[in-house]
Order: structure tokens, then C-alpha cells, then sequence
């Protein structure tokens, strides 16, 4: 299932992410999970679930979706991830722009920052909690 709501969050063993940019900003300490390698991706940012935990219980947010092919879609996503990450770059992800591919190989979680703005202007989601 297809998330797009501000805050929505998706864990797994291995997430597959896609974006226009994405930057390195730290490295943070998560309780129950360890250290992990923070990212920030935006302009239309994709995440999916390709492999699920292999104990189906989140370890970042009680909210979290942990089924297979679950994903979260956004203007800007939080990355983290207990590897670093090689991004590898993709030509005619749509007609004018290339993309940046990644794929987590441990554990991974993907959070929306911001939704798209469709999503905003619709009504019901806001950017504020």
C-alpha cells in the first residue's frame, strides 16, 4: 500500500529508496535499533518495503507499516539506514529528469517530512502536527 500523508513511516530489513537529490546529514543513535546513517531526500522521493524484518515488530514508531511493498511517497523523506549508502544514478526516471537509486541491506525506515503538494492542498493533511 501506496502512503502519502505527512509523518507515515515504513520499516524493513532491506527499503528501496529513489530520489531526485539526497543528502548525508548524520549519523543518530535510535533506541532499539542502534547507529544509523541519517538521509534527506527530496524532490519527489520514493521509499518501499522489498524485504520485511525478520521479526514483523517496528523498532522506530509504533505507527509504522511493515508489509511487503508498503511504501511512502513525499516532496522530502527521512532516510535512515544502519549502512552507509551508495547511491547509483538512473537515466529517464520521468521524461526530463534522472534519479537516484539506493537500497538498504540491514535495516532501513523511511519517514515523509513533507507530502506532495496535492496532497497538502487537498484539505486534510497538514504540515503542522
Amino acid at each position: 500500500m501506496k502512503f502519502i500523508n505527512r509523518g507515515e513511516t515504513i520499516e524493513g530489513k532491506r527499503i528501496a529508496i529513489k530520489t531526485r537529490k539526497q543528502t548525508l546529514q548524520t549519523s543518530v543513535e535510535i533506541d532499539n535499533i542502534g547507529r544509523c546513517f541519517k538521509y534527506l531526500c527530496q524532490k519527489n522521493a520514493n521509499a518501499s518495503i522489498t524485504e520485511e524484518l525478520d521479526i514483523k515488530v517496528s523498532k522506530f514508531s509504533e505507527k509504522s507499516h511493515l508489509d511487503i511493498n508498503d511504501s511512502v511517497s513525499g516532496d522530502s523523506i527521512d532516510l535512515y539506514s544502519s549502512d552507509k549508502l551508495q547511491f547509483t544514478k538512473e537515466a529517464n526516471y520521468s521524461s526530463k529528469h534522472g534519479i537516484q537509486s539506493s537500497e538498504t541491506k540491514q535495516y532501513g525506515c523511511a519517514q515523509i517530512r513533507i507530502p506532495f503538494r496535492f496532497a497538502l492542498e487537498m484539505g486534510h493533511i497538514d504540515l503542522i502536527d
